[in-house]
């Protein structure tokens, strides 16, 4: 069934400044009339659909614009419109059905608002966790949605302005203004004033009634006006409902309990444990999971895998010192201890040393395996998660052996050993660092940290040890204070990265493990400025790989290193791969081993990175001049950024990212309340002008 939207245009114009004598006596000669807009019902297909596919359809884009933007009648103009114009005559004679008609149309408006509120608060969802709603797997279902926007179409009907006639004739008095006086502006420009004040009243309301329907049915331009002065109106409208409804600025609590989702995404059956043989459920997409990014977790990271721990003149513990551009300090292993009596029996220093021996690209595995399931489970950095070993074996791409007649029997309990142990020098990490700096709101900061990696709990949550019931029971653990820096607010910050890299071999297939994370790692921090094709120098991708050239024989560090970036290449980790700066007759000289190490090459990230990253790009294509940006006044910044921003379909949290500030922060602005620094200024003016197109 199509779907009907009717005007009433029957109450007096207020023309302000836009109206004088002649043009009111035109007006005045208007018979009564009514609009009858029928639209093909894209909209209800759309809606159904606005749990996004691997393909969206063009039904479903409308949805997502819709959704970045908050419109309502976003694309009206592009569907199959048939527009009828009614006289007061007609309508009072078959009232009581176009009064139907009306109360159809508005409960249509009314849904496409549920919907609109329903996006924003999706959207809200998103920029809280960085990841995609549709990663959740209640919010992945279509009818979960269909039953959100059910209640919220209920609650719009019962509690808001929209209950109010006055409201609606406000919204048909307001678009009729605007409609009429555009229609007799186009009169006046077609056959000119003089002829219009020689027509009489009835060949007026003809030529009236023509050219409202010309312009209703065939001009593009006039309909995409309206439909953006809609749009407008509309808009405010549900600026005023999320106000008024409390929904602006909802906490993460409050956006749960809305989107009905409190405790689905905290039980148990969510978990790999009940979906173990789809161990797909963790991946995000395109066979990518969520890690943090954050410098102190790769500098955890490269300490384990290149088992660097060296004695140290200050400590008795094993220690890892770094010294790099953004981060100082040292990681260590020091021994986790409840009380004292557990310090003396099982940690000493004799143990400790010997967990050096341990150490492997596997530790990293499991490091990286309690960081995605973290953050998948997790709705803040202060939750408590619960997985078992399992989990954290089936991550890895393992199977569990087959049993009796076909059946499975579960792991090997070597298996789950090797990944207690892990467990155990996970837990014995300890960071302490001098210096990391981070930004917030703007501002560069140096600050100092220390903690753990994770902390282990047991059923009531507290700090335990991980102990031989961890093979057994389930496992409860959350990040500590090092790492919880980095998962809220404008200095979040997780990175997508293949699953390969936790099932390559680790000790057959070590480079191409390390150099997966290694890029993973690289292409978010380029991401935010679109420069993918960054070169690498050769000497530094072998150093973080943890090898060294073999001096004797170099060609076969040479060989190997390529041959990890083929298989890398073939595995889809990598799209492509070639040298610069690299002169292939040189490898036939004496001594080339030192230039080919100072060369570079060029890595380009598969296309599914791309476009995940793709809305914190800074490749824009809408049109902003720099001069009247540079001109403009501080106190219209805020507009230009939120105009830019809607325009660019980017979320607060994206453009607040890329400004290095708190997405609540970006908002104050936006709206006036803040006066951005003078240093914010002028990167707000910078990031205005990147929008520009290249020239």
């Amino acid at each position: 069934m199509d779907e009907i939207i009717l005007n009433s245009y029957r109450d007096p114009i207020r023309l302000g400044n836009r109206g004088d004598k002649v043009t009111e006596k035109w007006i005045s000669e208007i018979n009564d009339f009514y609009v009858i807009n029928i639209y093909d019902q894209i909209y209800d297909y759309g809606r159904k659909s606005i749990v996004n596919n691997k393909e969206p359809t063009e039904k479903q884009n409308m949805i997502i614009e819709k959704k970045n933007n908050m419109q309502v009648y976003t694309n009206l103009h592009q569907l199959k419109t048939h527009s009828y114009i009614i006289w007061d005559r007609t309508y009072k004679e078959n009232e009581d059905f176009f009064i139907n008609l009306r109360i159809t149309s508005r409960y249509n408006i009314i849904m496409r608002i549920a919907e609109n509120i329903v996006a924003y608060l999706l959207n809200k969802y998103e920029e809280y966790l960085n990841t995609p709603y549709t990663n959740h797997p209640t919010l992945q279902k279509q009818p979960h949605i269909d039953n959100i926007i059910t209640s919220f179409d209920k609650r719009l009907k019962k509690d808001t302005f929209l209950v109010n006639e006055y409201a609606w004739e406000n919204f048909c008095n307001w678009f009729k203004n605007h409609l009429i006086i555009w229609v007799i502006e186009d009169m006046q420009r077609t056959i000119g004033v003089n002829k219009i004040n020689q027509l009489s009243t009835k060949e007026f309301n003809q030529i009236f009634f023509k050219t409202i329907n010309n312009n209703l049915n065939n001009n593009m331009q006039f309909l995409h006006q309206f439909t953006k002065i809609t749009n407008d109106y509309i808009e405010d409208w549900i600026n005023n409902i999320l106000v008024s409804l409390d929904l602006k600025d909802p906490s993460i609590n409050k956006l749960e309990e809305l989107l009905e989702i409190q405790t689905n995404f905290t039980g148990k059956n969510t978990l790999l444990s009940s979906l173990r043989n789809n161990i797909s459920s963790i991946v995000i997409e395109e066979e990518n999971i969520l890690v943090m990014s954050n410098a102190p977790y790769q500098l955890v990271r490269e300490a384990i895998y290149m088992n660097s721990f060296e004695r140290s003149e200050t400590t008795q513990w094993p220690t890892y010192k770094a010294k790099k551009r953004s981060i100082e300090g040292a990681i260590q292993i020091k021994p986790f201890a409840v009380t004292e009596e557990t310090q003396r029996k099982e940690f000493t220093i004799i143990n400790v040393w010997e967990q050096i021996e341990e150490l492997s690209d596997l530790v990293v595995d499991v490091l990286d395996g309690l960081c995605s399931l973290f953050l998948l489970k997790a709705r803040h950095h202060q939750d408590i998660v619960e997985i078992d070993i399992d989990d954290l074996l089936a991550i890895r791409g393992l199977k569990p052996k087959l049993g009796g007649n076909g059946r499975r029997g579960g792991y090997e309990r070597k298996q789950r050993r090797q990944i207690l142990e892990s467990l155990t020098i996970i837990q014995n990490l300890w960071i302490h660092l001098d210096k990391v700096i981070v930004y917030k709101n703007g501002n560069r900061n140096e600050l100092s940290f220390q903690g753990r990696t994770f902390n282990f709990k047991d059923i009531q949550h507290n700090d335990c040890v991980v102990t031989e019931q961890f093979l057994e029971g389930p496992i409860y653990y959350t990040v500590d204070r090092v790492f919880a820096n980095f998962l809220y607010g404008s200095g979040r910050q997780v990175a997508y990265m293949p699953i390969k890299a936790l099932r390559y071999d680790p000790y057959r297939k070590s480079w191409e493990k390390r150099l997966t994370r290694y890029l993973s790692w690289r292409w978010r921090t380029q991401a935010r400025k679109s420069n993918y094709l960054q070169p690498h120098k050769i000497r530094t991708l072998i150093e973080v790989a943890g090898k060294q050239l073999n001096r004797q024989s170099p060609s076969r560090t040479r060989d190997r290193f390529e041959q990890a970036l083929d298989q890398m290449l073939v595995d889809g980790i990598i799209a492509s791969w070639h040298y610069e700066k690299w002169d292939e007759g040189i490898a036939t000289q004496r001594g080339w081993a030192k230039t080919w190490l100072d060369a570079t090459v060029l890595i380009e990230p598969p296309e599914a990175i791309r476009q995940r990253y793709q809305p914190i790009e800074q490749n824009r294509t809408v049109s902003y001049g720099s001069d009247a940006v540079i001109q403009g006044e501080v106190g219209i910044i805020g507009e230009q950024v939120r105009t830019t921003r809607r325009k660019c379909r980017l979320s607060l949290s994206q453009v607040a990212e890329d400004l290095e500030i708190s997405p609540s922060y970006l908002s104050n602005i936006e709206r006036g309340i803040h006066k951005p620094s003078l240093k914010l200024q002028n990167k707000l003016i910078n990031w205005l002008q990147r929008q520009s197109p290249v020239m």
